[in-house]
């Protein structure tokens, strides 16, 4: 069967019709002639006004999702599938045509969250993952909250220098050790490097309830011991066992106390609070000697900061 062509087609349609559809185009093609990138691309290659007409529809579209774009408000309000992409104007193949890129929103999302790839185990809420240090300093400004002060410059301090001493956070609950410890291991890997974060409570549970087989825990010490930056948070809240104290903290300590890691730590209680916690485990196991050496590896590596609020 033969196919109907564009002008068999037009030719079935009433005067009046063929007169607004003709109106129709010759309102696209000025306003795609006006277009600033398609008059550059036809200065560039020296094109004539019918170098447009192929795809005359498809550029008025992609000039008015331009537009629509320059006012755009956010990545969420974008009306476009998937959202972050429109087409844009180009120079292909001979002709003037549109080609669908990321607009200069998605394009500045994932530079901002490019470093969210140097972490190699997260357990950071979402909302937490845009935090920094210095964000957080321009929020506290009217309070001059000196324990954030400290930290940052205990942070800039390693960026330097990598030998310096981590983090110790302790303080009660809600204090905002979590959050502060959060917006340092976001600066660092934007800086870079490699983060581990660990919710110790969640781990030393999984490890109680026999949930991780031996094949994820050996994955997850492996990913422990390769980060350059070490986050265990919430140390102290958690059920003491054999196997979090003896087989994963210890050794996970003292491979980073010997390749110079970075660590910080946050914890209801000071470092001798740390002794007293891992003294015994919940079976009665107890060895004061490893609690001890616990102890020594978290605060030869880390500068303690109390966090009284937040």
């Amino acid at each position: 069967m033969d196919t109907l062509e564009m002008k068999d087609f037009t030719s079935l349609l009433s005067e009046d019709l063929k007169k607004q559809m003709e109106t129709i185009r010759e309102a696209q093609k000025k306003k795609v002639l006006s277009d600033p990138e398609v008059s550059a691309i036809r200065e560039t290659y020296g094109l004539g006004a019918e170098a447009v007409e192929d795809y005359l529809s498809l550029i008025a579209k992609a000039v008015d999702a331009k537009k629509e774009c320059a006012s755009c408000v956010s990545l969420e309000t974008c009306p476009y599938h998937p959202k972050g992409f429109r087409a844009k104007i180009v120079y292909y193949d001979g002709k003037i045509q549109t080609k669908t890129t990321a607009c200069e929103r998605m394009l500045k999302r994932d530079r901002d969250e490019k470093y969210l790839g140097n972490y190699l185990y997260s357990s950071v809420k979402k909302t937490d993952l845009s935090l920094s240090l210095e964000k957080l300093i321009a929020e506290d400004h009217s309070h001059g909250s000196v324990e954030l002060l400290r930290m940052y410059v205990a942070f800039k301090d390693w960026t330097k220098d990598p030998d310096r001493m981590g983090l110790y956070l302790y303080g009660p609950s809600g204090s905002g050790k979590t959050y502060y410890a959060t917006a340092a291991a976001n600066d660092l890997a934007k800086e870079g490097k490699r983060v581990a974060y660990f919710n110790a409570l969640t781990l030393a549970q999984q490890l109680r309830g026999n949930l991780l087989s031996p094949e994820e825990l050996r994955d997850l010490i492996k990913i422990m011991n390769t980060a350059d930056v070490l986050v265990l948070d919430g140390i102290g809240a958690e059920t003491v066992t054999s196997a979090w104290r003896d087989m994963v903290l210890l050794p996970v300590l003292e491979y980073a106390a010997e390749e110079g890691k970075c660590l910080i730590v946050t914890s209801y209680g000071d470092y001798p609070e740390l002794t007293e916690h891992f003294t015994n485990t919940v079976f009665r196991e107890t060895d004061e000697n490893k609690a001890e050496m616990i102890r020594t590896r978290i605060e030869t590596m880390t500068r303690p900061i109390r966090v009284t609020r937040y």
